[in-house]
């Protein structure tokens, strides 16, 4: 496959043809994930932006219809989501810094129980996305369609997949 063109690899994506999906992949991946890591300044999160660009790229192949370059569009692709990843992460951290304001004035905030002060404690240390989730969940007794509403997700099984 290392001698095809791109346009011949794409042709070939267009019929998922899992090797020359692999080959696009290797010819655009470290470029893609330099381009992520600019905007979410986290290797693992630049990681999973990558990924999951490629996978849109690929699922919308028939959307690139050659006018520009391959590696221009893939790279747009990469940016929105980058840019999509930095924004929830801001709302994920306002949620967590109003949920701490919020925690200290409630009889949770001060725990006498070590087994229930070491679960908060446990959670502190979570990433704040399943922070925020099992906080509003278990302690302030959301369902899932309102934390489907507060966390933006597109769904309940979303949350589960938590």
């Amino acid at each position: 496959m290392n001698d095809k063109t791109v346009d011949e690899l794409l042709e070939l994506c267009r019929h998922q043809h899992v090797q020359a999906q692999m080959e696009v992949y290797e010819r655009y991946h470290q470029a893609m994930h330099v381009t992520a890591l600019k905007i979410v300044h986290n290797t693992m999160d630049a990681e999973d932006i990558m990924q999951e660009s490629f996978l849109i790229a690929f699922n919308r192949i028939d959307q690139y219809k050659g006018e520009n370059n391959f590696g221009g569009w893939l790279k747009q692709i990469i940016i929105r989501k980058s840019i999509q990843h930095h924004r929830d992460q801001k709302k994920e951290l306002k949620l967590v810094e109003e949920l701490k304001t919020k925690t200290q004035d409630e009889p949770y905030g001060e725990v006498k129980n070590p087994i229930h002060q070491e679960l908060l404690n446990a959670l502190d240390e979570l990433n704040p996305r399943y922070k925020n989730a099992l906080s509003l969940m278990y302690l302030e007794g959301y369902d899932y369609e309102e934390l489907t509403e507060v966390l933006q997700l597109s769904s309940v099984k979303e949350i589960k997949s938590y």
